[in-house]
């Protein structure tokens, strides 16, 4: 139970850190952009408001959509291979980030076609990082079960 606990715990953090990773990407991306090409930005972003909005997103994401589809594609997919748990992972982030966007974009007042671009993008931005948790929940799985000591057989 404690080695489980310690194996998700560590795919939360790869999870994490994957979605900090691509979220700055796009960061730099959309600032960076405008440098080089010298096109007039439309507002001014301060680089540790953005960090903090980067860490807190992750932070609330993490337990509320990787670790319960980690979860989810662990239990449906008790018995079977990796690839049946990350599908099934895979799809239950896919079915969460959307809806979860949806309640934002309808609690902000956002126009339908805004919250449909918002709810296909949620979709892709959570595939990354939950394919991660996934990979390494069960990478450590496999990995200490092989590594743990099997008992002496005694010598008849």
């Amino acid at each position: 139970m404690i080695r489980t606990l310690a194996h998700h715990l560590a795919g939360a953090a790869a999870a994490w850190l994957v979605f900090v990773g691509q979220v700055l990407l796009l960061f730099l991306g959309r600032h960076g952009f405008p440098l080089i090409s010298d096109v007039d930005r439309n507002y001014p972003v301060s680089v540790l408001g953005m960090t903090a909005l980067l860490v807190l997103g992750g932070a609330v994401l993490v337990p509320t959509l990787f670790v319960p589809a980690s979860l989810l594609g662990e239990v449906a997919a008790k018995r079977r291979g990796a690839l049946t748990r990350w599908v099934v992972a895979l799809v239950a982030a896919g079915v969460l980030a959307p809806t979860y966007a949806a309640v934002l974009a309808v609690a902000t007042d956002a126009s339908p076609g805004r919250t449909l671009l918002t709810c296909l993008v949620a979709a892709v931005a959570v595939l990354g990082p939950t394919a991660v948790q996934v990979g390494v929940a069960h990478g450590l799985w496999s990995y200490t079960s092989q590594r743990r000591p099997r008992p002496a057989q005694p010598v008849s």
